[in-house]
């Protein structure tokens, strides 16, 4: 992404998210959640790590993926919520690595956690974390 926002990186990666296994992409943290839904917001922690190649040659910034599918725990919550995985009808690895070239410098899928309950705008959903690094040329 060239010297675009954090917004705009936020908003780009739910963009290509939105409509993905009909996912409904949010680039921040939504007041109201329309299920199943990725919820792209900054990874805890370090999240943007400046000049992490010579010269101001790119920044990496961690972004969280939080998927979330339903309100409760149940097999066909689980069924849905596996079939973005690796291996799955939906493999959300695949999706964000293959579809962003061009508008950011890289982007690998690290980590997929907390395959749990997840507690948003007040209402519990069924979901998972999915860790991100994306590479984006520093902003001037």
């Amino acid at each position: 992404m060239t010297s675009e926002s954090f917004k705009a990186l936020r908003a780009t990666v739910a963009g290509v998210l939105n409509g993905f296994g009909g996912l409904n992409g949010y680039g921040k943290l939504p007041g109201t959640v329309n299920l199943p839904a990725a919820v792209v917001m900054p990874s805890a922690g370090q999240f943007y790590v400046f000049d992490t190649t010579m010269e101001r040659g790119s920044d990496d910034i961690k972004l969280t993926i939080l998927l979330l599918v339903s309100t409760a725990v149940n097999e066909n919550a689980q069924d849905q919520l596996d079939d973005f995985l690796p291996g799955g009808q939906y493999n959300i690895k695949a999706q964000l690595e293959g579809n962003l070239s061009g508008q950011v410098e890289y982007i690998t899928v690290d980590v997929a956690q907390d395959y749990s309950l997840h507690m948003v705008a007040g209402t519990q959903y069924f979901g998972m974390q999915v860790l991100c690094t994306v590479g984006v040329e520093p902003a001037s």
